[in-house]
């Protein structure tokens, strides 16, 4: 049973036959991501919000990636997009990760006491956390 090549096969035969499946998209971009193809990932990233433009999950990713390419404006309208109404894929359980990206940011950008609060929040909420 040697069918199973690894996720970039996988996801690579899905594009093929699901072009416009923002699910599959959004997979092919984490895959991606993952690699370190940045550029690569926010193309599938955008291709998804494309199919399906409210996910909160898939805007966070795209903010995270422009964080690292040090597009900071970029990233935060993502973040503004999600603080909107745009937060399905986010509850109780994960939106630490938005808050403690946003305060760094935030902290970045040089908004540095709305960033630490943004980081406190999300840190408190973040599970197992030692602070």
């Amino acid at each position: 049973m040697s069918h199973w090549r690894g996720p970039s096969a996988l996801f690579e035969t899905d594009a093929l036959h699901w072009s416009r499946s923002s699910k599959v998209l959004h997979s092919k971009a984490s895959e991606l991501q993952a690699r370190g193809d940045l550029q690569g990932a926010l193309d599938h990233y955008l291709k998804s919000l494309e199919v399906f433009d409210d996910q909160a999950i898939t805007d966070y990713c795209i903010a995270r990636i422009l964080i690292n390419l040090d597009r900071f404006q970029e990233a935060f309208q993502r973040f503004q997009k999600i603080l909107n109404g745009h937060g399905i894929g986010f509850h109780d359980g994960n939106d630490f990760l938005w808050m403690t990206d946003l305060g760094y940011l935030l902290v970045r950008m040089g908004a540095t006491q709305e960033g630490m609060n943004y980081l406190q929040e999300g840190l408190k909420r973040m599970p197992y956390n030692c602070f």
